[in-house]
């Protein structure tokens, strides 16, 4: 004996379109994730590298960004220091002020030397150094310069970790 079962009432094509349609739609939301998260990572990595969009020629400041009178202020500190009276050419590479306190400021510059008696390797070429300023009611002024780490007390250890990414000093 053969029964014949009646037809169901929910036809199945309409179903299976609408989960191609969700599909579809869960594709696209997920490209366009993906799309904003690589434009974030890329706006985050110029912003912040040196020679990112904040810098100014080649300063760039790294955690809060120093505005452009900021730097200014910084150089002229470093120019009109006791520190660079020996230096022919001052250029400087890189300005990161503390995200920990704003009155600091690690400047770093390539040198080149005005004098004469200097040892052959120091008078050729360029040399690498950096400056601690700090900020002041007066304005900006040098508290260290040198190649070497400051002494101890000279910044907060915090502070100059953050900015040399070293917290050794030399002792007082």
């Amino acid at each position: 004996m053969t029964t014949h079962l009646p037809q169901l009432p929910i036809a199945i094509d309409p179903l299976i379109a609408e989960a191609k349609e969700r599909a579809r739609r869960r594709r696209q939301y997920a490209s366009l994730a993906l799309l904003g998260v690589v434009a974030v990572a890329t706006v985050l990595t110029l912003c912040f590298r040196p020679g990112g969009f904040f810098a100014r020629g080649t300063v760039a400041s790294v955690g809060i960004n120093a505005s452009p009178a900021e730097v200014a202020a910084i150089e002229q500190a470093v120019r009109t220091a006791p520190s660079a009276a020996d230096a022919a050419t001052l250029r400087f590479t890189e300005v990161r002020i503390s995200t920990i306190n704003r009155n600091y400021a690690l400047v770093k510059v390539m040198y080149t030397s005005k004098c004469a008696g200097c040892t052959p390797s120091a008078a050729n070429g360029e040399q690498g150094g950096f400056g601690i300023v700090q900020r002041t009611a007066s304005g900006w002024h040098e508290t260290f310069a040198g190649s070497s780490p400051p002494r101890c007390g000279i910044v907060p250890v915090p502070v100059y970790k953050e900015l040399s990414g070293s917290s050794i000093c030399l002792g007082s």
